[in-house]
């Protein structure tokens, strides 16, 4: 059942999908039209000022109420810390999708549809299904960049060292274009065939840090790492290989992950 209606987790992933997509608009145009950093008490009266219509519209179209538009008008970007502001963004689209009112089968009650993700996900088999998956959409959405067209062909004559050579540089680049894609949500930047010159000319913005250390670093090749969430159960998840092109070493132990605001 999805909001009192008969569904399938197809209809409900759906309905997620529109209140993110409506949540990513309404950050966008509300921050544009109210400002940002705005403190509890303007932006509490820039809600009370909406028209009876635009508030029931932001409800309908998002499932979130004052407090989501409250924290899309307060939050402060830090880039130095992680807190971009594609990742507020993302925060608040996320709450968004968790908002959706689903009833599994043989359900008693309905829940919140993140909490029966979370409760699905703590079996290993979906959970490294739905990552891999993650991490097959990313790949494929920076291999098919008309902007990559060729980047990634290896004309040597294979087994021979310029190949393996051509090769480890192709790794690299898909590595570290897959982790902006995820860190700052832009496939605009992660297809931009100077990604590289850019993340060497930005090297403090923090998706410059967390690609280099994507590419180097075994704790944040796992799936923990690439949802900026923490506290998952010791072991769970997708565990990447490591990269031909990494550079051998022992593999550290893997700390947590940086949060998103809201999860």
């Amino acid at each position: 059942m999805l909001d009192g209606r008969a569904a399938t987790v197809a209809d409900a992933l759906a309905l997620a999908r529109r209140r993110v997509d409506a949540a990513y608009r309404a950050f966008a145009a509300l921050r544009r039209e109210f400002g940002t950093g705005v403190d509890r008490a303007r932006a509490t009266a820039a809600w009370d000022a909406l028209s009876e219509a635009r508030r029931a519209a932001f409800v309908q179209e998002t499932g979130l109420g004052i407090e989501a538009f409250v924290d899309m008008l307060g939050f402060v970007p830090d880039a130095g810390s992680g807190r971009t502001e594609e990742e507020g963004r993302h925060a608040l689209a996320a709450a968004a999708a968790a908002t959706v009112g689903w009833t599994a089968p043989q359900a008693a009650a309905p829940v919140r549809f993140d909490t029966w993700l979370v409760e699905l996900f703590a079996s290993r088999e979906p959970y490294d299904h739905v990552s891999r998956a993650f991490l097959r959409d990313n790949l494929r959405r920076v291999l098919e960049a008309p902007s990559l067209a060729g980047r990634f062909d290896n004309a040597e004559p294979p087994g021979t060292d310029a190949w393996r050579v051509r090769q480890r540089g192709i790794e690299l680049d898909l590595a570290r274009r897959v982790a902006v894609l995820h860190n700052a949500g832009r496939l605009d930047l992660a297809t931009r065939p100077d990604l590289q010159a850019w993340l060497e000319a930005n090297p403090r913005v923090w998706v410059s840090q967390y690609a280099r250390q994507f590419v180097t670093d075994d704790a944040r090749g796992n799936w923990d790492a690439l949802r900026c969430a923490s506290g998952l159960a010791p072991g769970t998840g997708l565990q990447l290989a490591r990269l031909e092109a990494m550079p051998a070493r022992p593999t550290p132990r893997p700390g947590p992950s940086r949060r998103l605001l809201a999860q």
